[in-house]
């Protein structure tokens, strides 16, 4: 499993819950779904929701993590799992510029914030079925669906941008002078 902070997640990543605990919640979680825990399902499980972390997370990254973790899956199947658990409703998918990112801890619509700058997806907590409904039934609408998506610079990436102004106002000092 990936250490540090993941820059896709936003997530801190690593030892932080024990094997067997990621494990169970795994197996937990694909047994809900009525899925066959394969080795590859439950690696993919692991990583999604198996130490209680909220992700969104791509294709790749999982491929990747799961590589990393000792559990070698190829892409094809970490996409089969995912279109599969979709299907299920046990994970959300996400279309984002360039690809897809994946959500298996919530899988209900929910509302989401975005860095315009590094891509963090966070979950906001308020709900929207509420809304949904009324609009279905003044409508006279079947299966309504909603996403809804703030966009804005995350606190990490708003600090990046004041140390990259500070170091440009020294660059452009003239030597010599002070103000």
């Amino acid at each position: 499993m990936p250490h540090g902070t993941d820059r896709t997640t936003g997530r801190t990543q690593g030892a932080t819950v024990p094997d067997r605990l990621r494990a169970e919640r795994g197996l937990a979680w694909l047994q809900r779904g009525g899925l066959r825990p394969t080795r590859q399902r439950l690696a993919l499980a692991g990583l999604l929701v198996g130490d209680g972390q909220d992700r969104h997370v791509t294709a790749e990254w999982l491929h990747q993590a799961a590589e990393q973790a000792g559990e070698p899956v190829s892409l094809a199947t970490v996409y089969n799992t995912l279109e599969r658990l979709k299907e299920l409703d046990e994970v959300l998918e996400l279309p984002v510029a360039g690809g897809s990112r994946y959500n298996g801890r919530d899988a209900r619509p929910h509302p989401h914030l975005r860095c315009t700058v590094c891509g963090l997806i966070e979950d906001v907590d308020f709900d929207l079925g509420p809304a949904a409904l009324e609009v279905a039934a003044n409508r006279v609408y079947a299966d309504v669906r909603h996403r809804l998506e703030f966009y804005g610079v995350c606190p990490r990436c708003q600090e990046a941008r004041v140390i990259e102004m500070e170091t440009d106002k020294t660059k452009s000092k003239p030597e010599g002078r002070h103000s």
